[in-house]
């Protein structure tokens, strides 16, 4: 590591805090959106996209990335959800990407395979 000087320590310490306050402006924007975006709320059911079957409900909305590395990662409004499932179990969708939504994008999953079907 180089030997700086006091001022040039002065103004990395300043850039530092700089994108600190940055990056948390950009993650407390991001958690305002949230709900905004969200493709299902607090209390809808959470399907299966394969199967349509219901799988639980969801209980809370949440940003994978928002509190790793800092928030260096945290650059998209990728929403994930934790649901409770039949059995009184919690899950998330962030450990099954692509596989959970809403009944409205399940239904269209569902309608998509049967015209794929149909035209193979």
């Amino acid at each position: 590591m180089a030997n700086l000087t006091n001022e040039d320590k002065n103004i990395l310490h300043q850039l530092n805090i700089d994108v600190i306050n940055t990056i948390k402006k950009r993650r407390d924007w991001l958690d305002s959106k949230m709900q905004e975006y969200a493709e299902m709320q607090i209390g809808d059911n959470i399907y299966n996209l394969e199967t349509g079957l219901p799988v639980g409900i969801v209980s809370k909305l949440y940003r994978l990335w928002r509190d790793t590395d800092e928030g260096f990662r945290d650059k998209v409004l990728e929403i994930n959800y934790e649901y409770r499932t039949k059995q009184g179990w919690y899950d998330n969708t962030s450990r099954q990407p692509h596989q959970l939504g809403s009944r409205e994008r399940t239904l269209k999953t569902i309608e998509q395979k049967i015209k794929d079907l149909n035209n193979g």
